[in-house]
């Protein structure tokens, strides 16, 4: 493991799986792998749930991590791996619950569709709700559908990496900033082509089947 993103999920955390493949850092463990991993579902619960985990077991295939649920353990990735760089991608606080609220927290909330098995993407926080839902409070706060516990979670979680991360070892990053910012911290020569922008708000209610 080389780089983990700390950032909560909807701080433009797809995008930048897309930068990390993009970089070289492929493969990277974002919460598709709970669903796609076989017994990662029953890992991930009993972690939740406070039993030990061999991280270097998990990672042993993965370059990079980020999203649910790598962001609701940096802190035990970090001490497996001392050597990782950590980025903390952000967003403003009210815009992140508002894109969580209409997103991931509808996903949790609404029914799996009938045709799922036909659909080529099903979010995994629909496909996997309890699950979902353990890995998201880990560490924040299970009381997801309040603002204002949620906004608070999400100023601690921030407050937290950055007090533990050493500067040198800590990008803090908005999808805004692209490229330069992220290949000058992992070393990297920056691509030519644009930045990626997916899995926007629009097109993960689509997939729910939710007006947009």
């Amino acid at each position: 493991m080389k780089v983990i993103n700390a950032g909560l999920g909807r701080t433009g955390t797809h995008s930048l799986k897309a930068a990390f493949d993009i970089l070289g850092l492929a493969p990277c463990y974002s919460a598709e792998m709970m669903w796609n991993e076989p017994g990662h579902q029953e890992l991930w619960s009993a972690t939740c749930a406070g039993k030990p985990i061999d991280w270097h077991a998990l990672f042993a295939s993965y370059e990079s991590g980020l999203d649910w649920p790598v962001c609701s353990f940096w802190r035990e990735i970090v001490a497996a791996f001392p050597d990782v760089r950590v980025v903390l991608s952000t967003r403003d606080p009210e815009d992140w619950y508002a894109s969580f609220r209409e997103t991931v927290y509808a996903a949790l909330t609404s029914p799996l569709p009938a045709s799922a098995s036909s659909l080529p993407v099903v979010p995994v926080f629909q496909r996997l709700p309890t699950l979902g839902a353990k890995v998201i409070a880990h560490n924040f706060t299970d009381d997801l559908a309040s603002r204002d516990a949620m906004i608070a979670a999400y100023h601690r979680h921030n407050a937290a990496v950055r007090a533990a991360i050493p500067p040198g070892r800590l990008l803090e990053w908005r999808l805004t900033d692209g490229w330069a910012p992220l290949c000058a911290f992992l070393d990297r020569p920056r691509p030519a082509r644009p930045f990626p922008h997916v899995n926007d708000r629009r097109s993960y209610r689509e997939l729910l089947g939710l007006p947009v």
